[in-house]
């Protein structure tokens, strides 16, 4: 019941997210059943996390296992799902697909972005400044990339192998479909790159320096937007009292930072709202059923 009214009112990506962690968790201890649950929850609130899984399948055909059965069963739960929207009369999502092949549907969008190398678009370089760049992940990125240093001394270089090759399918089969480049996006990968930086840090012979400067960073990062590189690729826009980092001709009017910010802007829009001034400076669909929920027709 928590699952299903959290998801009913909350963006799928968190959510997503979190499902997928306790599924890579419960592989990692080697507790199939529980990751075919928790992976098979993340697939219903969000499609895309099927790929996520199939990052983990191509690590155990590469390591010859033979542990495929528990490890498809979110696939299966895609195909379940895809054949009750087709009986129903719904398909896959396909809103905002801006790609030639929409016409189509994102499946073979996807597919069709695959074979055709056609990935490589501005779609997905956007989204990969997100995810390697954007407010301080590129320290993250610095970071996670000494890992690679210490793959070849460590027991665990098959969870770290998972996380590599399940951040690899995300990033070419989702991060280029041709839709608007929303930061949030990129979350489902965001743990995966911390927990590298994080190994990275731990390593590193200037250990404690990095710890505190990756703990510097998280709080910097999730206050404000002050990042000399982001500065230089995305420009600012203000909403109300906060300068956020957007670039509208491609993240859309949703494409802003998930940080405290957004959270002061909730409680601003929430006030003029209540009080009935609506002097918020741009609004977006939700914001528009919110006040008509409200009755507020003062905004424009």
């Amino acid at each position: 019941m928590v699952y299903l009214s959290v998801g009913e009112f909350s963006i799928n990506d968190f959510i997503v997210t979190v499902m997928f962690l306790l599924a890579f968790m419960f592989y990692v201890k080697s507790q199939y059943k529980f990751y075919a649950f928790f992976a098979s929850l993340a697939v219903l609130t969000k499609e895309t996390a099927v790929f996520l899984t199939l990052g983990l399948v191509i690590v155990e055909l590469f390591q010859k296992k033979k542990r495929l059965l528990p490890l498809l069963i979110p696939s299966v739960t895609l195909f379940v799902w895809i054949g009750i929207l087709t009986f129903t009369g719904h398909t896959l999502w396909n809103a905002y697909n801006f790609s030639a092949t929409a016409s189509r549907g994102s499946v073979y969008t996807i597919y069709f972005n695959l074979i055709s190398l056609n990935f490589l678009n501005q779609f997905a370089y956007e989204n990969w400044l997100h995810l390697f760049i954007f407010n301080f992940n590129w320290i993250y990125t610095i970071f996670a990339m000494l890992t690679f240093l210490f793959l070849r001394k460590k027991k665990q270089r098959k969870e770290i192998y998972a996380i590599g090759i399940v951040a690899l399918v995300f990033c070419v089969l989702v991060l280029s479909f041709q839709t608007w480049t929303i930061n949030r996006y990129t979350l489902p990968l965001l743990p995966f790159l911390y927990l590298f930086a994080s190994y990275g840090a731990l390593q590193a012979h200037f250990k404690y320096f990095s710890i505190l400067l990756l703990i510097f960073i998280a709080f910097l990062s999730m206050a404000h937007s002050v990042d000399p590189v982001s500065d230089l690729v995305w420009p600012k826009t203000r909403i109300f009292n906060e300068a956020f980092y957007l670039k509208e001709k491609l993240d859309g009017r949703d494409g802003i930072t998930y940080n405290l910010q957004y959270l002061t802007i909730l409680k601003q829009s929430t006030t003029e709202i209540l009080n009935n001034q609506c002097h918020m400076p741009r609004l977006i669909s939700y914001d528009r059923q919110t006040l008509a929920m409200l009755n507020v027709k003062t905004c424009r």
